[in-house]
């Protein structure tokens, strides 16, 4: 997908599989849920993210699966409630 079509914002971990390393961002203003890939995770140590855990995400449309993909998923400073 062109870089043109992604977005960004700020969401909160919903799901988080850490065997698996895939899980889901809800981002206010986006109509469904963002996946999450283990791949597009850029945490500190190279850590897994967590359930309630603020992120910064960058996501596109998907070509297949879910309505949203992230390419980039980091944690703020701030941490899980």
């Amino acid at each position: 997908m062109a870089a043109a079509h992604r977005r960004s914002g700020t969401g909160r971990v919903v799901r988080w599989d850490a065997h698996g390393r895939t899980g889901a961002v809800v981002v206010d203003g986006v109509p469904a849920e963002v996946e999450v890939p283990g791949s597009a995770v850029d945490a500190p140590g190279g850590r897994a993210l967590e359930v309630g855990e603020l992120v910064e995400v960058v996501f596109e449309p998907s070509e297949d699966g879910p309505a949203y993909v992230a390419v980039r998923a980091c944690p703020t400073d701030e941490g899980p409630d």
